[in-house]
């Protein structure tokens, strides 16, 4: 990232520019082996899968970004005006091998090369030293990941399989968004509203049903030509020293997130919104804050409001997931700027929940369920060195 200064006439500009780069090869294999305790005997054959298994073929993704943006002071107002704008290239490349070929034997795999301009435009008005509204127009571009262009999973116990999408485009949006952020010496306080309107969105692993024909319950990610998400996110934290001695510290905070994702050509929810959800928490550091301890309560909403094409058959209508509330306690001790000892202990009630993300697809009668459910009490204890 370069940033540079610049004063003309009546404004002062803070341009920035810069470019990002990745190359990822991914060559994805699930292995198995099964051993008989009495036995010994020893099979790579499990749930009548014979590993190893590639469920993606090998595939290489280059994605390059160019952006250039400046940040325009105009001066005696407490106005800031930030256009910028992107180049994004996207270039997948998959590379079929004997072993995806052997559970996928008529697939055929697709590559994409796509490209996009994206422009933005925010406003920033300064209302006094502490805090500030803003308001902002981003146009956002997305390509088809290889997971959702060329998947090729097949289960055949459990009846299931996943089959790449070759017309699968890629995802443009238009995303508005407005807030307001304030922080002073004891508290900091955002509240943000957005509303994105998608063309082509990108749903990954739809139940599309039960085929007779092979005897699967098929998935595909799809593009719904015309989509809204909207909603609204808000945090609020509260920070202080004394509470048990002169130079010990605390910190009190909450954040909330809601939203709500609609297919405007079928009036539909879209079932890839997360449940809405909040997060509550207190925390304390001693006095050169290389320990800190933590309470957290995590509470999720229930998520029944969901696009149900198998709704009228028992057999398929598709899963939901309940609310709940899970409550860990979290402690860091830091040696020193790189090394720190971090344990915690996660779902203090051992509350049985899923997932919204884990379950998303998949019918209420499905047996793998039982076994998607997320941890009960547990614990955990790391090691973490950075440099």
């Amino acid at each position: 990232n370069f940033y540079t200064n610049a004063n003309l006439s009546s404004t002062t500009h803070h341009i920035g520019y810069g470019l990002e780069y990745s190359k990822t090869d991914t060559k994805e294999l699930r292995h198995g082996l099964q051993t008989n305790v009495d036995t010994g005997d020893a099979t790579n054959v499990i749930l009548t899968e014979q590993f190893p298994v590639r469920d993606f073929p090998i595939t290489e993704v280059e994605e390059l970004g160019i952006y250039l943006n400046d940040e325009i002071a105009i001066d005696d107002t407490n106005f800031t005006v930030i256009p910028a704008i992107r180049y994004d290239r996207y270039d997948l490349s998959p590379k079929v091998d004997s072993i995806y070929l052997e559970d996928n034997p008529e697939q055929t795999v697709v590559s994409i090369s796509e490209d996009s301009f994206s422009p933005k435009l925010g406003i920033v008005y300064q209302l006094n030293n502490d805090s500030q509204l803003y308001a902002q127009y981003v146009k956002g571009f997305r390509a088809p990941p290889f997971e959702d262009a060329n998947i090729g999973l097949d289960i055949p116990l459990f009846k299931m399989r996943a089959i790449p999408n070759l017309d699968l485009k890629s995802e443009t949006t238009d995303g508005y968004e407005a807030g307001y952020n304030f922080a002073n010496e004891n508290h900091q306080f955002d509240i943000v509203g957005f509303y994105n309107d998608y063309d082509d969105f990108i749903q990954t692993k739809v139940n599309l049903g039960f085929d007779p024909v092979i005897g699967r319950i098929i998935f595909q990610s799809q593009n719904i030509d015309n989509a809204t998400i909207y909603g609204a996110e808000f945090n609020y934290k509260y920070n202080s020293q004394g509470l048990f001695t002169s130079n010990d510290s605390y910190n009190a905070y909450v954040s909330a997130f809601w939203s709500k994702g609609e297919n405007r050509d079928t009036d539909q929810p879209i079932n890839e919104i997360e449940p809405n959800h909040a997060l509550l928490g207190v925390e304390w550091l001693n006095s050169d804050e290389s320990i800190s301890v933590a309470l957290h309560a995590s509470l999720v909403s229930g998520k029944s409001n969901i696009d149900d094409p198998n709704a009228t058959d028992p057999e398929q209508t598709l899963a939901s997931t309940a609310g709940y509330a899970t409550f860990d306690v979290i402690a860091n001790y830091h040696f020193n700027e790189q090394l720190t000892l971090a344990g915690a202990i996660n779902n203090l009630t051992d509350k049985q929940y899923w997932l919204w993300s884990d379950v998303n697809g998949l019918a209420a009668s499905e047996p793998l369920l039982a076994t998607m459910a997320a941890p009960g009490i547990n614990a955990s204890l790391q090691l973490k060195y950075t440099w």
